[in-house]
């Protein structure tokens, strides 16, 4: 993908005017590059070109949540609303960033308005169950997801809802039943033959290892990844999987380790002149540094950590990982 994707900047820089070259760079470099950054410049010309181009405003909405930039992914949400008052994704990306800026009710408020214009925007209904579950509301969050688990149901709705119920789960403190329902989504992503989304089952299942505190399963869910990589999910694999071993690492007070895989992720990052991937080494090697300094210390310490918001390339979004218990 890496290649294909430097081939075809080459070809746009060549011929800017060709608009649909910047849209595919945008994709690529938003999505399994993770490089918000190059992401929204791309697009920015590709709407220079078609200021019309409504999956545009989706996307960079998209790279700004990833940025953390609410100001700027609401105003291309405002801006997507304006050019298509009808597109029902315009109304579900408001509510994500009404959801990501704590208005919960607002966002309920899109969501629905999402679904009155197309009832089968089953995306907006795994947004409005991650509302209820963000409340506390899980028996409510629970009843809205649970028909999207139907076999009949497409598997991108069965996975985004397997999902929500893992999370659900492991908020109510039910590690067995949040493993339950990843497991249902990875045998999902496997039957669909959804091999983009294979790092993403894994990284998952890892997640949920970790905040149940089992570290060793954790850390195979993490090394599958390594071992069996696939091109088509660019480097989102290998770089969630490395921050994350280090993260695992520390907790089994192995700094060493940890600080090799802060390396990994340092040499991947510099490779590609990637901030958001030198933001996550930087972060993990606070982490290291911070192990070592007293308790006190740790808490004072003010520390932005990098976004880890996961399109997982559908139409759902989830800030989950923010939830896992770093230190």
């Amino acid at each position: 993908m890496e290649e294909a994707l430097v081939l075809l900047e080459k070809l746009a820089e060549k011929y800017p005017e060709e608009k649909e070259a910047w849209f595919i760079l945008a994709a690529g470099a938003g999505g399994p590059l993770i490089d918000p950054h190059k992401a929204i410049i791309y697009h920015q010309k590709w709407l220079a070109l078609d200021p019309g181009f409504k999956a545009g405003y989706l996307f960079l909405v998209r790279d700004y949540f990833n940025l953390d930039e609410l100001d700027n992914a609401a105003e291309s949400a405002r801006r997507y609303i304006e050019i298509a008052p009808d597109d029902a994704a315009a109304h579900h990306m408001m509510g994500y960033v009404h959801y990501f800026q704590g208005e919960q009710d607002s966002a309920m408020e899109e969501f629905e308005e999402a679904l009155n214009l197309d009832r089968q925007y089953y995306d907006a209904v795994i947004g409005q169950a991650q509302v209820l579950a963000k409340g506390g509301r899980f028996a409510e969050s629970r009843e809205k997801l649970a028909p999207l688990l139907g076999v009949k149901m497409k598997p991108e709705h069965r996975i985004g809802a397997s999902f929500q119920m893992g999370w659900n789960a492991l908020a109510q403190k039910k590690p067995g039943e949040a493993e339950d329902y990843l497991k249902e989504m990875n045998k999902i992503i496997l039957a669909g033959h959804l091999d983009i989304m294979i790092p993403f089952g894994h990284y998952t299942m890892g997640w949920a290892y970790l905040t149940a505190g089992k570290l060793t399963d954790a850390m195979r869910e993490f090394e599958v990844i390594l071992e069996r990589p696939d091109p088509s999910a660019g480097i989102y694999g290998p770089v969630t999987s490395h921050y994350f071993m280090g993260i695992v690492a520390l907790r089994m007070g192995q700094p060493d380790r940890a600080l090799a895989e802060a390396q990994n992720l340092k040499r991947i990052a510099d490779a590609r002149d990637n901030r958001t991937l030198q933001a996550w080494h930087e972060d993990l090697v606070a982490r290291i540094r911070a192990s070592e300094e007293p308790f006190a210390e740790l808490e004072e310490r003010a520390r932005k950590r990098p976004r880890f918001f996961l399109r997982a390339w559908f139409g759902w979004i989830t800030d989950i990982p923010g939830g896992i218990p770093l230190e």
